[in-house]
Order: structure tokens, then C-alpha cells, then sequence
């Protein structure tokens, strides 16, 4: 039996691109964490692969170690690689955000504002006599 070349150069290109495929997902994995351990400060919100959601209280990078704060009061140590979602980013980001939005939300506060103000107004008309109750209209709801 001979051997083709043709076969040869496919094995060859088939090797070298898992090879490259592999080299792709690794970086990508590794810019990924990168990027998650970034973001582990204090105050930030995370799920852990087990699904507890809790705030970081502290990061101990030398031993892999975070403290969560899981309720008021309670407190868990976890090992940084079980944390697999970062529910809140951290401050940085939010305040390069938050200068993009403020108008926005700005007027969504006056708005909000205006109809509790109107909402008082209606309600205020309506006053009740000594254990009675009013009900809200259709409209309220």
C-alpha cells in the first residue's frame, strides 16, 4: 500500500486546526477570567455555581478565597472559581454608565414624581367617614 498525499495533507490540516481551535478557546477563557476577576470588589453581587447569591465583603487573591455576605449577618467563604456570575458589575463600570443616563432618569423621576402628585390630588377629594373604606377606581389599578 502506498501512501496518498492528498490524505496526509488533510490529516495535516485537520491537526493543525483543532490545534489552533483549542489556542482560540483557551485565550478566550482566559480573557474571560481576566475580565470576572476584575470585577471582584467589595459590594458587588454574585451567584455561585451553586446558585447562592450573595455581596462580596472580601477577596483574598494569594489563597482563592472570597467572603460573601449571603444574608444581614451571614457570612460564607467560597472559592473564587465558584463564583459564575457577577449579578452587579463593579462601581467603575456603573459610574461610566450612569453619566450616560442621568437625564434619563431624570425626567423618569419628575414623571414618576407628577403622577404620585395627581394621585394625591384624586385621593385627597375622597375622604372617608369613620371606618369606611375607599376603593380604588378601575383607573387606579
Amino acid at each position: 500500500m502506498g501512501s496518498n498525499p492528498t490524505l496526509i495533507v488533510l490529516m495535516v490540516v485537520i491537526v493543525g486546526f483543532f490545534f489552533f481551535w483549542t489556542w482560540r478557546n483557551n485565550r478566550k477563557r482566559q480573557r474571560d477570567e481576566a475580565e470576572k476577576s476584575s470585577q471582584l470588589v467589595k459590594g458587588v453581587e454574585i451567584m455561585t455555581n451553586s446558585g447562592i447569591f450573595g455581596t462580596i465583603e472580601s477577596v483574598d487573591l494569594e489563597n482563592n478565597k472570597v467572603v460573601l455576605e449571603t444574608a444581614p449577618g451571614q457570612f460564607l467563604t467560597v472559592h473564587r472559581q465558584a463564583i459564575s456570575r457577577i449579578e452587579t458589575p463593579a462601581q467603575a463600570s456603573v459610574d461610566d454608565d450612569a453619566n450616560s443616563t442621568d437625564a434619563t432618569t431624570a425626567s423618569a423621576v419628575e414623571q414618576a414624581n407628577a403622577e404620585a402628585q395627581a394621585q394625591a390630588a384624586k385621593t385627597a377629594d375622597q375622604k372617608p367617614e369613620f371606618g369606611e373604606r375607599i376603593q380604588p377606581s378601575k383607573n387606579d389599578e
